[in-house]
């Protein structure tokens, strides 16, 4: 177990103040562990791909703490999200930033859905589906995977590798 409210604000901070949404958290974060610049979170295959129980704990600790703060909003189709902006950053800048800032950046040039995707075909393809990670992808996310995501969540690969 690894609850660390400082690392949830960090990840805020580095991502310019300002997070929107739980699956680009969640997604986030996981791409910095899967890049071996993140915070000790270790992510299991849940629904909507990579998550991590205890980053969610550590979100909603470093809202108590008020380390960031969180507001709920709703999309035009309905949908609640969260969006997470940074009130206080504990934790000193260190030699890994500058990679977790590129990654970061990269992935801010992307919406939700293509992370949801690219993160679960990475997970995929590092935990037992090295073959067929994209054709299990598409299983598990028959709804989502249109040519559209898939070429994007290929396109986010594909810059991640480059810089790891």
């Amino acid at each position: 177990m690894n609850y660390d409210p400082n690392a949830a604000a960090h990840i805020v901070r580095l991502n310019g103040g300002s997070l929107v949404g739980n699956t680009r958290f969640q997604k986030t974060t996981y791409f910095l562990e899967a890049l071996d610049v993140g915070f000790g979170f270790d992510f299991d295959y849940h629904y909507y791909g990579p998550y991590c129980d205890d980053l969610k704990i550590s979100i909603e600790d470093s809202v108590f703490l008020g380390l960031i703060s969180s507001e709920l909003g709703t999309t035009n189709s309905g949908n609640e999200y969260s969006r997470y902006d940074l009130i206080d950053d504990p934790i000193t800048d260190d030699a890994s930033d500058q990679k977790r800032e590129i990654i970061l950046e990269i992935l801010r040039n992307y919406d939700s859905v293509s992370l949801e995707i690219a993160a679960t075909a990475d997970f995929l393809k590092n935990n037992g589906s090295e073959q067929d990670f994209w054709e299990e992808t598409k299983k598990r996310k028959a709804s989502k995977c249109t040519e559209f995501y898939l070429e994007r969540a290929e396109k986010i690969l594909e810059a991640l590798e480059q810089i790891s």
